[in-house]
């Protein structure tokens, strides 16, 4: 082997480079089995009857082989084909956050716990360890108009470490010691604030801010869903399904941060900065052709529903969290709340009634300008809910102007005055049900919420109120181990169709005619003997009208038939002095048994005051039938 000189002067010996890769090989040679599978052919065998397209573009992996000389670049395909096939598995996961990165905030910083996220790449962003950021304007990027900062996690990467080069003609055994590589590869997650914004933001008054962000950003998520059963945006016609292509495949994701929360600034003339979660926060759900048609067939996917119930109860429970009771320090549920707003509505009437009676002269008020400041300050107090006429709605005074689909509330289920309660939360724009049920049967209750819309509290006419139905987890458990006194929650959804009730099939029925038969001067007695007669009773027959009976039972109900042969008797009693004195039954066919308890029935219908009646029923009649024979009283 011909010697080989480096341009530094550096030189060395074929032979000795032949023993040291020998002596290499025989240390560290690992032997690969081939695959199982045999390598596909881009062409069919002679004779086959088998036909195919192949394209090897997908993955690329090493293929070992004895005499390969190693090189970098083989190593770096072993590292592509491994972070190749797990971006693969993890995108078929979805995006979103794994475990962990929630965030927490201080008065002047916001910090990031650790945890694991998947970017719709699927990267796996691992952030080892809590970070802390400072809020201000070094680290915060300039806001847009109606603008505020969504909370990002990216992918990052860079090379560390410092190792000497080995095996390369310039560099190996130089005078001066040689060149270094950074030899390792250092994985991890770039925390970004993304400026973001949405039309209106910076108009909202400061006590709305945070629900309509959220409320908003909703909507937006899901517009971009580009739904088309429903409208995309208010007012837009929804163009018929056959305007879509049912064949179209979900696009492949972008490289995006995953989004962990929004940061806003709740007064935009004041200093502090708002946090909020569930916003942006997305758990993982699933493979984005997944939730691409979700989001076309106008579903809401598990993540957003799931964020939207999470970011409710935040936003709810931090706003309550600082009404306590003093003894305890027991958190107050929303009924005590609207309890106390109803107290400060009555002390706001009183000041009220004060201010318009007061004279500088009277009730310690020294002179005209003490007088003025306090008109001032009345003024001012004046804009506050609290001084409409109107109790205040818990859900307004928070500022809370949306609800999620369904969700949880801090009240006492067991109070006695709860659906008054229920409605001192929602106000009066929403129709409100309250329901009694057993608490595993709320989550259902929940679950079915999932696709429905957003309940908004405001005033909709002409649009109709939205309606709620709230769970009260009040009928007892049956199961032993979940039985208790109290929840100290309800649940409300939105309420779902209301079930059709269809009427019930008619049964087929049958006419019995019902007839009033007068027998002056012929007395029967207790045994109605009318054998050989029955077809002379046709004769003198006033018709009452038909009784219906269901076909071939003998259920009987009130009908008019029933009412005019009362009437009738009444009259002949009254006028003539003839009362009824037995009942014959007819019948076409051969049940007897049937005709005499369908007369039975109809004859007790008739008057309590009339004695029991004989009754003589007969088949194979001319007609179906109910006789009422009367006669004059046997003293006249």
């Amino acid at each position: 082997m011909t010697k080989t000189n480096s341009d530094c002067g550096c030189h060395d010996s074929g032979a000795a480079v032949k023993t040291a890769l020998a002596s290499s090989l025989s240390r560290q040679t690992v032997f690969v089995p081939r695959d199982v599978a045999a390598p596909a052919k881009s062409a069919t065998s002679a004779g086959s009857a088998q036909t195919g397209v192949v394209d090897l573009g997908g993955f690329r992996a090493l293929n070992p082989q004895d005499g390969l000389f190693l090189r970098g670049e083989h190593l770096a395909a072993i590292q592509d084909y491994s972070r190749a096939l797990t971006t693969a598995v993890a995108t078929a996961s979805g995006t979103g956050v794994v475990h962990g990165l929630e965030l927490s905030q201080t008065a002047n910083a916001l910090t990031v716990s650790p945890g694991l996220a998947i970017s719709p790449r699927g990267r796996l962003l691992l952030l080892a360890g809590a970070v802390t950021i400072p809020l201000d304007d070094a680290h915060l990027p300039a806001l847009p108009v109606d603008g505020f900062w969504r909370v990002e996690l990216l992918w990052a990467w860079d090379t560390s470490g410092s190792a000497p080069v080995y095996g390369s003609l310039c560099t190996d055994n130089c005078a001066d010691g040689g060149a270094t590589i950074r030899q390792w590869r250092d994985e991890g997650v770039e925390i970004r604030f993304a400026p973001d914004a949405l039309p209106g933001f910076d108009a909202v008054a400061p006590d709305l801010r945070g629900n309509w962000l959220s409320s908003a950003y909703f909507e937006r998520e899901r517009a971009g869903g580009q739904p088309w059963l429903v409208p995309s945006g208010q007012g837009i016609p929804v163009p018929s399904v056959a305007a879509h292509d049912w064949a179209d495949g979900a696009p492949a994701s972008d490289e995006r941060g995953v989004p962990l929360g929004v940061v806003y600034i709740p007064e935009r003339s004041g200093g502090g900065y708002g946090l909020q979660e569930w916003t942006a926060r997305r758990l993982v759900d699933g493979p984005a052709a997944h939730s691409t048609w979700q989001g076309r067939l106008a579903m809401r996917p598990w993540s957003i529903f799931l964020a939207q119930i999470l970011q409710f109860e935040a936003e709810i429970l931090g706003s309550v969290a600082g009404w306590s009771q003093p003894a305890g320090a027991v958190v107050l549920d929303l009924g005590d709340v609207y309890q106390s707003l109803r107290a400060a509505r009555e002390l706001f009437e009183g000041a009220r009634r004060f201010i318009d009676d007061v004279k500088p002269s009277d009730h310690g008020v020294r002179n005209r300008d003490e007088f003025k400041g306090l008109k001032n300050a009345w003024e001012q107090a004046s804009t506050s809910p609290l001084a409409k006429n109107d109790p205040v709605p818990v859900s307004e005074y928070l500022g809370i102007g949306e609800l999620p689909p369904a969700g949880y509330l801090p009240l006492n289920e067991n109070a006695e005055d709860v659906e008054r309660r229920v409605s001192g939360v929602f106000g009066n724009n929403v129709e409100v049900r309250v329901r009694r049920v057993r608490a595993d049967q709320v989550a259902e209750e929940i679950l079915a919420a999932q696709h429905r819309d957003r309940i908004p509290l405001g005033a909709h006419t002409p649009r109709p109120a939205p309606k709620i139905d709230v769970l009260l987890p009040t009928e007892e458990a049956d199961k032993a181990e979940l039985n208790t006194a109290a929840y100290g929650w309800v649940a409300f959804v939105r309420r779902g169709p209301e079930p059709v009730l269809l009427p019930a099939p008619e049964a087929p029925t049958e006419d019995v005619e019902v007839y009033v038969r007068e027998l002056d001067g012929l007395h029967i007695g207790s045994d109605l003997d009318l054998e050989g007669q029955v077809d002379e009773l046709g004769a003198g027959l006033k018709n009452m009208g038909p009784l219906a009976f269901p076909r071939g039972t003998w259920a009987y109900h009130r009908s008019e038939a029933g009412e005019k042969t009362i009437a009738f008797l009444k009259k002949m009693r009254d006028e003539r002095g003839f009362d009824p004195m037995g009942v014959v039954a007819l019948t076409r066919g051969p049940d007897r048994m049937l005709a005499a308890l369908r007369a039975g029935l109809f004859t007790i219908s008739l008057d309590t005051a009339y004695e029991h009646l004989p009754i003589r029923a007969y088949a194979d009649a001319p007609h179906d039938g109910i006789i009422v024979l009367v006669t004059r009283s046997p003293d006249e």
